[in-house]
C-alpha cells in the first residue's frame, strides 16, 4: 500500500490491514481501514475499503480492467455494483468502499424470493446502455484452450469435443441475438445481500453478451451440485453448451500446479 498518498480519498495517514477477505481464484480481497480527510474541517473520519489484488493471469483469463471500470462507471446510478474508488494498473489493484452484507449460498438460488429479487436486479443490468464490442464467445473459449495447452493440461477427449463444438458456436455468434450488458459470472459468492438491497460484485468477466446468459448461468449453478449435470447441459441448447466449457475450461485454466 506504499501508493497511498495517490489515492483520491483524502487520505491522512497510510491504510492499515483488518483482514483477509475470501480470495477467489482470480485475486486475492482485503478489508482495510483508513483515515480519510472531511472537506472543510480538520477531522479525519475511519472508513473501510476493500483492496483487491488482481490476479496475475488476467489478461489470459480474458479479463479487461477497462471494460470492467465502464461497466462499473454506468451501474454506479443503480447502487447495484461496486463504485470504483481508485485503480492502480501498475501495481495491479482496485479499491473499493466495504459494503456490508452476506454472501449468497447455493441455497438463496432455489429459493423463488431470492431468485425473483435476482431477476428484477438482472433486468436493470439488461437496460443499461454502453459503448462497448459484442462480447466474443469464440474468442474466449479458443483462449481458454490455447493457453490450457500451453500447460499441457487438456486430455484429447475434451480438446475433440470442444472442436467438435466450434462449428455450432460459430453459428450462435452470427445469430442476430441482441447483446445486451451481462455479468457472466453470478455464482453465489459474488452476490451480497445488503440492508440496501441486492450488490452484484466482481464484473470483470461483463460485457455485452446473450440476453440469456446470465438466467442460465443461474441454472447451472444451481444444477452443477448434481451428478448429472455435465449431461444435462451438453444435450441442451448451444448456450448450454458455452456455458458449460466456459466453466469447465476456467476451472482448469486455474487450477494449481502440482508440486
Amino acid at each position: 500500500m506504499r501508493s497511498w498518498q495517490s489515492w483520491p480519498m483524502n487520505l491522512v495517514s497510510a491504510p492499515k490491514l483488518v483482514q483477509t477477505l475470501v480470495n477467489g481464484n482470480t485475486n486475492n480481497s482485503y478489508l482495510i481501514e483508513a483515515f480519510c480527510a472531511e472537506k472543510g474541517s480538520a477531522r479525519a473520519t475511519s472508513k473501510r475499503f476493500c483492496l483487491r489484488l488482481h490476479a496475475e493471469n488476467s489478461r489470459i483469463l480474458g479479463i479487461s480492467r477497462t471494460h470492467e471500470h465502464a461497466i462499473l462507471d454506468v451501474l454506479a446510478p443503480l447502487n447495484i455494483a461496486p463504485r470504483l474508488v481508485h485503480f492502480n494498473r501498475q501495481l495491479n489493484f482496485s479499491v473499493f468502499p466495504f459494503i456490508e452484507g452476506r454472501c449468497w449460498s447455493p441455497k438463496d438460488f432455489i429459493r423463488l424470493g431470492q431468485r425473483e429479487r435476482l431477476s428484477n436486479c438482472l433486468e436493470l443490468v439488461r437496460k443499461q446502455k454502453i459503448d462497448l464490442p459484442r462480447f466474443n464467445y469464440m474468442q474466449h473459449l479458443k483462449r481458454y484452450l490455447v493457453e490450457i495447452e500451453k500447460k499441457g493440461d487438456v486430455n484429447s477427449k475434451v480438446k475433440t469435443d470442444i472442436v467438435a463444438f466450434l462449428p455450432e458456436l460459430q453459428h450462435f455468434m452470427e445469430e442476430p441475438w441482441r447483446p445486451v450488458l451481462c455479468h457472466h459470472d453470478l455464482i453465489p459468492e459474488n452476490i451480497l445481500d445488503t440492508d440496501d438491497g441486492i450488490v452484484i460484485l466482481d464484473w470483470e468477466y461483463a460485457g455485452l453478451g446473450h440476453p440469456e446468459f446470465d438466467t442460465r448461468y443461474v441454472q447451472h449453478c444451481i444444477n452443477s451440485q448434481y451428478k448429472d449435470y455435465p449431461d444435462y447441459f451438453l444435450k441442451g441448447d448451444t448456450l448450454d453448451k458455452l456455458i458449460y466449457w466456459l466453466v469447465e475450461l476456467w476451472h482448469v485454466l486455474n487450477k494449481p500446479q502440482e508440486g
